[in-house]
């Protein structure tokens, strides 16, 4: 990172900063539906993308899509 992207990334609104990653990155977070675990894959802005039976399935989806996957405890 340079000084430039550094400087950007501090004067930047709430907004941006939201979406800063959204393209490259995927949150993976357990999660219950009717009361079954399952894991849920979220854009770097929060916003829910799938929810998956396993954190494998889950996993590869991201990555199959041109992400990188990250995982939310």
């Amino acid at each position: 990172m340079n000084d430039q992207e550094v400087v950007r990334l501090k004067t930047c609104s709430e907004m941006e900063f939201a979406y800063w990653g959204v393209k490259d990155f995927a949150y993976i977070r357990r999660v219950q539906i009717d009361g079954q675990p399952a894991m849920s894959v979220h854009a770097a802005n929060g916003t829910q993308l799938a929810v998956l039976e396993t954190l494998s399935a889950a996993q590869v989806a991201v990555l199959q899509n041109n992400m990188e996957p990250l995982s939310v405890h």
